[in-house]
């Protein structure tokens, strides 16, 4: 064997355990990094929480007393998990923002040239992010029993998994989209013309029963009514949270490899260009 036969065949198994070791610690550092920038930026609190309180008091009680839903209870019941999905989305939004702003400020070019492999930079941030925004929505499943449901324990890990496994889609969506985003001002027109229509579309606000034929099927197949109703079942004490289980998880997955992917691919954006 030729030595650039051995080394061809030795160096790539000698060098993952190296890739492996840096990558896992610098997504360590990346995720930390989230949490200690959400620290520095309590007004992402008020924005996000007082936005959804808001929406909550308002729509369920101004039209709670006209809404009849049979399967899940009161109306302000089967808004909690809506309003959780909206506080997950405005986390995603500030995330994907801030890495345009790394971007902008010099600081994804140094994680770029780093030893650190570039699948470490998407997982990072979208570990970060994800905890800081299940930090957020979790405040609001008090709500619950404020509405009159009285979710088990169990109910509410099931619950609690739901919305981890959702805050994980919509940070790698956002992810995905800031990473191509030349500036800002690209991503709010993403923000605005995909992302705010991907909640406003899901079953945040209305169930699938009782929708025109062509909104129920837009929500049946939007992602996020699945994370809704993988959240909203257990929580109002339903069955049948495994189909919508299952659809959030894909949902997560899908979009951690899509952020991963995007990473992955050389550009020119990304590293200065234009």
């Amino acid at each position: 064997m030729s030595v650039a036969e051995s080394a061809a065949g030795t160096t790539p198994l000698a060098a993952d355990p190296i890739d492996h070791a840096s990558g896992r610690a610098a997504a360590a550092v990346l995720a930390w990094r989230e949490g200690v920038r959400f620290r520095r930026q309590p007004a992402r609190v008020v924005a996000a929480l007082g936005t959804a309180l808001m929406l909550w008091v308002i729509v369920g009680s101004g039209l709670g007393g006209s809404m009849s839903i049979d399967t899940h209870g009161r109306y302000s019941t089967y808004l909690v998990p809506g309003m959780m999905t909206l506080v997950a989305m405005f986390a995603s939004i500030f995330s994907a923002i801030a890495v345009i702003d790394d971007r902008r400020d010099g600081f994804l070019q140094g994680v770029l040239v780093s030893p650190a492999p570039r699948w470490s930079i998407a997982v990072g941030t979208i570990a970060g992010g994800a905890i800081v925004a299940f930090v957020q929505a979790v405040v609001l499943v008090p709500l619950v029993w404020f509405s009159g449901a009285r979710p088990g324990a169990g109910d509410v890990l099931l619950a609690l998994v739901a919305l981890l496994l959702t805050c994980i889609a919509l940070q790698g969506v956002g992810f995905a989209f800031a990473w191509r985003s030349r500036d800002t001002a690209s991503f709010h027109s993403i923000m605005n013309t995909v992302l705010m229509p991907l909640w406003l579309l899901s079953d945040a606000f209305f169930p699938l029963e009782g929708a025109s034929r062509w909104l129920a099927a837009i929500i049946a197949i939007n992602p996020l009514s699945w994370c809704g109703e993988a959240i909203r079942h257990p929580l109002s004490g339903q069955s049948g949270v495994g189909w919508p289980l299952l659809g959030a998880t894909l949902f997560a997955v899908a979009a951690l490899a899509w952020s991963t992917w995007s990473v992955a691919r050389p550009s020119r954006l990304v590293m200065g260009g234009k």
